[in-house]
């Protein structure tokens, strides 16, 4: 298996980029089939064929109104719900509570802040959040 080395972000430049980069060279190395994700075994026949048969079984082939009923009576509520932990929670409160701060920060209108949320934004709220003290 490989591993990254550790890289010293002391330095800059291009050194940088070529020290990521050799992360993921693989030249001389010795290939692992058990973690080769190109290493796929694609053959069906065999015990194999007989897990994928449901698949190609043509009598379970609904008609169009079957699909039309499921999306009419599909209920999004059931899976619509927002299911978490309780320390979840404490943490979801806890990020809002910090956002609306930085909003107060940036004299910027959290609530028209959240409607146009954008990389930058939340890019800049990461950092406003880290540097806090």
């Amino acid at each position: 298996m490989r591993y990254c080395q550790p890289i010293d972000c002391s330095s800059s430049g291009d050194s940088n980029r070529s020290d990521i980069e050799s992360c993921f060279d693989s030249k001389d190395e010795e290939s692992d089939q058990d973690i080769n994700p190109t290493n796929v075994n694609t053959d069906i026949e065999g015990d194999n064929r007989t897990d994928i048969l449901w698949l190609l079984d043509e009598d379970k082939n609904h008609l169009l109104e079957y699909y039309l009923n499921q999306e009419d009576e599909f209920d999004e509520s059931q899976y619509m719900g927002e299911h978490y932990s309780d320390n979840s929670c404490l943490l979801l409160d806890f990020i809002e509570e910090q956002f609306f701060q930085y909003c107060k920060y940036t004299g910027k209108d959290p609530e028209q802040m959240m409607r146009d949320i954008s990389l930058r934004v939340i890019n800049a709220f990461f950092d406003w959040l880290l540097n806090q003290r």
